[in-house]
């Protein structure tokens, strides 16, 4: 998780990463707080001291853009899988007992989900997929991009793939440091584009 200025709402966070049905024994959590000026570092440290599975990376200069923070959860990730989480969000209770039974079953380089988007004030939820129609429907299995071209216009969310480490670390695959928006798109079609096989379930894994 990149981490900066989000005490009103990394516990939530956190709490809904604690309460996974896959376990969070089996999770590892790192947190790379972006020099944060609020209480958000206090939040944090305390968490970590807390559980051993925790990990708190204090950067000394703020970025600016979430694609170094990323950049350094990736290289410091011991799991066998990698899935991103940004901490003003939260996810579904049994949101990676979902993606990690579909990657054990078909060993795809990554599986995604689908998100829904909440407004705290209005209480207005939307389903954040840009391309809309009965294909967001169905269960793929092992597809890879040329046989499902439209995966490329879906609504990018780098959060919403659990990727094999391996598969990362293969093909180099990192976010450009320094750029405020666009990143995660590179991101997203590098996975894409070099994945042999990706997986997709038509279920709500992170608000």
């Amino acid at each position: 998780l990149p981490v900066y200025n989000v005490e009103a709402y990394v516990e939530e966070c956190l709490q809904s990463i604690i309460g996974q049905t896959l376990g969070f024994e089996k999770i590892e959590v790192i947190l790379v707080n972006d020099c944060s000026t609020d209480g958000t570092a206090a939040i944090l440290d305390r968490y970590a001291e807390q559980f051993t599975n925790i990990r708190v990376i204090h950067l000394e200069q703020n970025c600016g853009a979430p694609g170094k923070p990323r950049n350094i959860g990736i290289n410091k990730a011991k799991g066998e899988y990698i899935i991103f989480l940004d901490p003003d969000d939260y996810i579904p209770k049994d949101a990676y007992e979902k993606l990690y039974k579909v990657m054990e079953k078909n060993k795809s380089d990554f599986v995604m989900g689908k998100m829904l988007s909440f407004n705290d004030e209005t209480g207005n939820t939307h389903e954040h997929i840009t391309f809309k129609n009965y294909f967001m429907h169905k269960h793929y299995n092992n597809v890879n991009i040329e046989t499902v071209p439209f995966f490329l216009q879906v609504k990018t969310a780098v959060y919403l793939k659990l990727v094999k480490t391996s598969f990362l670390k293969k093909h180099n695959i990192l976010f450009p440091e320094g750029m405020r928006n666009g990143e995660d798109k590179i991101y997203d079609m590098a996975l894409f584009t070099k994945a042999e096989k990706f997986s997709y379930i038509p279920e709500y894994i992170y608000y």
